[in-house]
């Protein structure tokens, strides 16, 4: 199995090596394909970092109300 980095790199040589080997694989829609894949990676990596941001703003809110409850309580 060949690594898709080496594919991205050399897409003619691999194309060219399927060929010899007589395999057939759309090597552009792999490309493709990997292409989008990337970009979901992307786009859930900036959105699980923005989730821990507010992960670490929302507690403190929270907190400073549970502290005026308690001292309402009192």
């Amino acid at each position: 199995m060949l690594d898709i980095k080496f594919i991205r790199q050399n897409p003619e040589k691999v194309k060219k090596g399927c060929r010899k080997k007589q395999v057939k694989v759309d090597i552009t829609r792999v490309l493709i394909v990997d292409q989008e894949k990337r970009k979901y990676q992307k786009t859930l990596e900036e959105l699980r970092a923005k989730q821990r941001r507010l992960s670490f703003e929302t507690p403190l809110p929270l907190k400073k109300l549970t502290g005026i409850k308690n001292e309402i309580k009192k």
